[in-house]
């Protein structure tokens, strides 16, 4: 990790990690949509997947940093209005039913809303506000967590339809 533990800046390493795997996820679903370029969209898959793991990684680290921080100021419990509405928005809400690309669509979507979050732990953190830094972390490595989640279940859905592919040529 590039990051210095001691100045809580992981939040802005996982920044861009989240960026690309956004990125490398969308041109993924649209291969996907599209039906063709199957071996390309897979390599953008493995793409996003490392630069979503080195995301959770900084993230993980920042959650550690804002959280031993938050306790030592006694920071308030409530969160502000903003904040829960987001809590509520990044818990459940899974659907395991999707298309590969739909789950491709689903995490770059993530990934964009923890890029909004990390945002605002920066300035946060600017502000000494260690307490909302940390509320906000967490939302960004839940948000995190779930985009990993569809990244997986877009994994085992291609995973299925090469193995269906494979059984009917093979029975042709």
């Amino acid at each position: 990790m590039t990051a210095n533990s001691q100045d809580g800046s992981h939040h802005l390493s996982a920044q861009p990690h989240h960026e690309q795997a956004a990125r490398f996820h969308r041109e993924a679903s649209r291969h996907f949509e599209a039906g063709k370029d199957f071996a390309h969209a897979a390599h953008q898959v493995l793409i996003a997947h490392g630069h979503a793991l080195q995301a959770l990684e900084f993230e993980l680290a920042a959650n550690v940093y804002y959280a031993g921080h938050a306790a030592r100021k006694n920071a308030p419990d409530t969160p502000s209005s903003n904040l829960r509405h987001a809590a509520t928005e990044s818990e459940g809400n899974t659907n395991i039913g999707l298309s590969c690309a739909e789950h491709h669509t689903a995490a770059a979507g993530l990934h964009e809303e923890a890029c909004g979050h990390l945002s605002r732990v920066a300035g946060h953190f600017q502000k000494s506000k260690i307490g909302e830094a940390a509320r906000e972390a967490k939302l960004a490595l839940d948000l995190a967590v779930r985009a990993a989640f569809h990244s997986n279940e877009a994994a085992k859905d291609y995973a299925k339809q090469c193995s269906n592919a494979q059984a009917v040529a093979i029975a042709s």
